[in-house]
């Protein structure tokens, strides 16, 4: 709701996704924009200059593999994700000007959109690919197995098929 007050009047054009439910309250869309339901984000967001997103990891986390830098809200959980200023910009809960303001600044530089981009993959290569996920998940397989009874029969490789 907030981007879309920021944006109204702007010279770009926004597409606004919800989750197939009516909004509710209603939400007021300007001109430049259209409200649609749920796109899957693997098809339109590789096409995107940058990612206006609520705080839920799951947008944020596919805008980073994207390459999207991403303006969201300062809601507790993107500072978990985004580095400020690195791989997108994280702004005052219900402040639409500062919306528009990181919008606008990243409109209006081609190069900070660039890096940011290139830092937003980067980042979600480094810390959040399957190849890391399944390292971390049989290292705290092996430590739980590490930290069994003794008398167990269950060896890291059963573990890890029985997973």
């Amino acid at each position: 709701r907030a981007a879309l007050t920021g944006l109204a009047g702007e010279d770009v054009r926004v597409i606004a996704t919800y989750n197939g439910r009516e909004p509710v309250p209603p939400v007021s869309v300007p001109a430049n924009a259209v409200l649609v339901p749920w796109l899957s984000y693997s098809q339109t967001m590789p096409s995107c200059d940058l990612v206006v997103a609520h705080g839920g990891h799951g947008t944020l986390m596919r805008a980073l593999a994207s390459g999207c830098p991403v303006v969201t809200t300062d809601c507790g959980g993107p500072s978990e994700y985004l580095t400020e200023g690195k791989t997108g910009f994280i702004v005052p809960i219900g402040n639409p000007q500062a919306i528009a303001h990181r919008i606008g600044l990243l409109l209006s530089d081609s190069a900070l959109r660039e890096r940011l981009s290139t830092s937003a993959r980067r980042e979600a290569e480094n810390r959040y690919s399957y190849a890391r996920m399944i390292a971390e998940l049989t290292s705290i397989y092996h430590s739980a197995l590490q930290s069994a009874s003794p008398h167990s029969a269950v060896t890291p490789h059963a573990a890890m098929l029985a997973g």
